[in-house]
């Protein structure tokens, strides 16, 4: 049924990771672009989802909130896409509530099908990546030079939800990147559910790969860093390393998910690489990069992990001693090799073992930090925060560290998006704290 206004206000609700909220940019500039007016009321013509199915709490929360909208608001139009559109339950179970379904491996299809509820036409678009994002924030700009996977890890939705890899043309991705800095961009994130198996071809028939990409950004005029997630050990080169050691504007931090310590489980997981494999990645990474920062994602309750495998997970945490380290509790999804898998550990000891690793590595991070006790940081301000007669400023430097900062109010003459520095004077396990100072 189309829209009853010729002018219509969306939203865009966003789940999930950073390629869903690159996708969303490009949701809203195509529906802007169309005549649509982005609002921040609940109440809109049009609403996106875009979904995230790689947990089920976060599946949970999109569909309830899908179905509460539309009890409360039986005029809106909904739309559904992301890593959950493609699910047949999923249709099932909202066939009678979302207007349309857009599976995340074919963003490009959904034109037609929105301008029907519009009833509004515009100038057909290449592919969904030739879009023209509008960027919530321009100083952070999320830049997909890839998408879909092929590695199939046991536990991951993302092939079925988007595809097999297809790489962005070298040529596009430069050209997203240099709008994006002209127009204030000074975080820029190069996404990619495995940006290391990037294989681009440019205009002449050459293929580029990603250490190439990063080489000839990093060339790019301007003030600027480079910050790309994620990465696969198993696709990680000395090439790669040396890239970000070369190149001053890319940060210098490695997101390098290991998900498990015990080869039994990485096997289990379709990982495609043993500890010791990870571990010599490690030591190769910090010999032509001393500066490097690896932080990691571990899984604890994976079907068939014993306590003894567990117990060699938290060894690798503390052999590494990783940076930051994001611990999940395995949660089944549809679809994967490891939902067909019996579970073995139940929800209580998944919380325990959780809680477990973070009391770990947040010791070992606080050990890690002090570091940079006493020195002066270059941060990115990403809030700024009202308490009492001061202001607290919050946000993320080169290695990707949270800096909390503070500043009298009178004096503060920093906004959303700058460049700010901080002295810093405590540490934590998730942050560095201080005074704003200048340059």
């Amino acid at each position: 049924m189309p829209l009853k206004t010729e002018v219509f206000s969306f939203i865009i609700k966003t789940f999930g990771c950073q390629m869903n909220q690159a996708d969303a940019e490009r949701f809203s500039a195509f529906l802007v672009e169309r005549g649509g007016i982005l609002s921040n009321k609940n109440q809109s013509d049009l609403i996106v989802f875009v979904s995230c199915g790689v947990r089920q709490t976060a599946e949970q929360k999109a569909i309830s909130l899908i179905k509460k909208i539309k009890q409360d608001q039986p005029e809106t139009h909904l739309i559904l896409t992301g890593c959950l559109a493609h699910r047949p339950d999923v249709r099932k179970t909202l066939n009678d509530i979302v207007d349309i379904f857009i599976p995340a491996g074919r963003l490009g299809d959904f034109q037609h099908e929105i301008e029907k509820i519009i009833q509004k036409k515009g100038k057909a678009f290449e592919n969904f990546y030739s879009l023209k994002p509008l960027r919530e924030e321009p100083f952070r700009a999320f830049i997909p030079i890839m998408t879909g996977c092929n590695n199939f890890c046991a536990y991951c939705v993302v092939p079925f939800a988007r595809g097999r890899e297809i790489s962005r043309s070298p040529e596009n991705i430069i050209g997203e990147t240099k709008e994006a800095i002209e127009n204030g961009g000074k975080e820029i994130f190069l996404l990619g559910q495995n940006v290391n198996s990037y294989k681009g071809l440019d205009r002449n028939g050459q293929k580029w790969d990603f250490p190439d990409l990063i080489r000839r950004i990093n060339d790019l005029k301007g003030d600027f860093w480079i910050k790309f997630i994620s990465s696969h050990p198993k696709d990680v080169t000395s090439k790669l390393i040396s890239a970000m050691r070369d190149c001053q504007k890319v940060s210098s931090n490695l997101h390098l998910p290991i998900q498990a310590g015990s080869d039994k489980i990485l096997s289990l997981m379709n990982r495609k690489y043993t500890v010791e494999r990870y571990l010599k990645i490690i030591a190769m990474a910090k010999k032509i990069h001393p500066e490097i920062v690896i932080s990691s994602d571990i899984i604890v309750g994976f079907p068939g992990e014993t306590l003894k495998d567990f117990e060699q997970s938290k060894k690798i945490i503390e052999k590494v001693r990783f940076e930051m380290l994001y611990s999940l509790k395995y949660s089944k999804r549809p679809e994967t090799a490891a939902g067909r898998l019996k579970e073995t550990v139940d929800a209580l000891e998944k919380k325990r073992r959780q809680q477990e690793l973070d009391q770990l590595w947040k010791k070992i991070s606080v050990q890690n930090n002090q570091k940079f006790l006493g020195k002066k940081i270059k941060f990115i301000v990403n809030s700024i925060k009202e308490k009492g007669d001061g202001l607290i400023i919050l946000g993320k430097s080169f290695e990707e560290k949270t800096i909390c900062a503070i500043e009298k109010k009178i004096d503060n003459k920093i906004s959303k998006g700058d460049w700010a520095w901080a002295r810093i004077e405590s540490v934590g396990p998730l942050s560095l704290t201080g005074r704003i100072v200048k340059k």
